[in-house]
């Protein structure tokens, strides 16, 4: 993206309080939301990251 921003290592206990944790593994799945009302995905995440991409300002 040509970002001149610093990228810096933030260690997780820093970065997250006490007690907190992340989910090692997501595996995201709209199975559900299909059979309940009928919903199903009408763009690919590739579709969504392009789109992010060109136009990083909306």
């Amino acid at each position: 993206m040509g970002s001149t921003s610093d990228i810096r290592f933030v260690p997780y206990d820093v970065a997250y309080r006490p007690g907190f944790e992340d989910m090692q593994r997501r595996v995201p799945d709209v199975s559900k939301a299909h059979r309940l009302i009928g919903f199903r995905p009408t763009r690919t995440l590739d579709d969504v990251i392009t789109d992010i991409l060109a136009d990083p300002g909306t």
